[in-house]
């Protein structure tokens, strides 16, 4: 009964303040109020809406990113949940659809409020939870462990996706009386473009992905840490990111605490709109956390805070509502959060309806938007989550 003066009230407001007010509500809100007359449905579904209401929240998530989507191992199997950092309970809830139902998932990438998955009996799929809405990218191939990421290309307004793996070639031949094979591994880059429904590819790609780890999120492009060339030796540890414009890779300066020792590992992540890295200083186990306050500049790198911690990794993800808490995605298997004001932290528990501890393998941060995972002339392919 509330809610419903409430929307009375709303709709008696002038235009102006009731787009404005519209524009500041979650998605999830916004896509039941697309029911209350047929004018608020067209207005939240149209893409000058739709693109203002993505441009809010990412204002706001460059803050906090609160929602996390998280890919979890349980018995011999993966399954993807999102949890609201900001939440009392922290809850997960399930996301299921068509393409997955009960079968392994990898978490690829995120970017605007859309996430890109991997299901290997299934392909690739691109999905918002929040609208729950999906579709499907015909993409098969006999490796499990893909790598990739999520990015929009702003200059020709298409969101593209990304994919690495390896090819295993074997070569034979023969000399004199001597028969011989051999094979050798070469690494492939797939770019997918939603625009035009297209895949391309880039032939030379000087880096070696020394672990299945998920992209950071800046400026719209994935970023990972990689080993420059593709022998190991020597051990040079540098962040990429894809230009997606000109579909190449180019590299981030590190801040000169890792380059006089470049062969040092350290984790990627986001805080606050910033890029960030945590690597692990010396056999104490304390951790540096710095972040690039100016993106691309090399001097703008600044030390954030310090955790003494007797862990392998740490990758920042976000902060909670009052920035005194950070999550961070250790050891690549659970969720910590970090009081920074009292020095203490906790273990985030995971126990859906069965009761089964979860261990959270793959986690992204995401916005809730609206940006519908499919080319705006495409629309009538969409499938739904459920």
């Amino acid at each position: 009964m509330k809610e419903s003066k409430r929307l009375q009230d709303l709709q008696q407001l002038p235009q102006v303040i009731e787009h404005d007010i519209l524009l500041r509500l979650p998605a999830k809100s916004l896509i039941r109020f697309k029911l209350v007359t047929k004018e608020w449905c067209c207005l939240i579904s149209s893409e000058d809406f739709v693109k203002t209401h993505l441009k809010w929240v990412n204002e706001i998530e460059d803050i906090r990113c609160a929602q996390l989507a998280i890919s979890t191992y349980k018995k011999n199997s993966l399954s993807l949940y999102t949890m609201d950092c900001d939440s009392s309970n922290r809850d997960l809830v399930k996301i299921d659809f068509e393409g997955y139902c009960h079968g392994r998932v990898k978490l690829v990438g995120s970017c605007n409020g859309l996430l890109l998955v991997y299901v290997p009996s299934n392909g690739l799929f691109l999905c918002n939870p929040s609208i729950r809405e999906y579709k499907k990218i015909e993409f098969r191939t006999n490796h499990p462990n893909i790598i990739g990421g999520l990015g929009y290309d702003s200059t020709n307004k298409a969101y593209k996706a990304v994919i690495t793996g390896n090819y295993i070639i074997t070569g034979s031949g023969s000399r004199g009386d001597n028969n011989w094979t051999c094979e050798f591994s070469t690494t492939y880059v797939k770019i997918y473009n939603l625009k035009s429904d297209s895949w391309s590819e880039i032939d030379d790609f000087p880096y070696t992905f020394f672990h299945c780890e998920i992209p950071s999120m800046v400026n719209e492009a994935p970023h990972w840490v990689v080993l420059r060339g593709r022998d190991y030796r020597p051990i040079t540890y540098v962040i990429i990111y894809l230009d997606l414009v000109n579909e190449k890779f180019k590299e981030v300066p590190l801040p000169d605490c890792l380059l006089k020792d470049n062969s040092k590992r350290f984790e990627l992540g986001v805080l606050r709109g910033c890029l960030c890295i945590s690597y692990k200083c010396d056999i104490d186990s304390y951790f540096e956390i710095w972040s690039m306050r100016e993106y691309g500049v090399k001097e703008s790198w600044t030390k954030l805070f310090v955790l003494t911690q007797p862990y392998i990794s740490l990758r920042p993800l976000c902060f909670t509502r009052n920035y005194d808490e950070v999550i961070m995605h250790v050891n690549d298997d659970k969720l910590v959060m970090f009081n920074l004001k009292g020095n203490t932290k906790r273990v985030l528990a995971f126990h859906p309806v069965d009761g089964d501890s979860l261990y959270p393998m793959g986690v992204v941060t995401y916005v809730e938007s609206l940006i519908f995972p499919e080319a705006q002339e495409g629309r009538e392919a969409k499938g739904k989550t459920k």
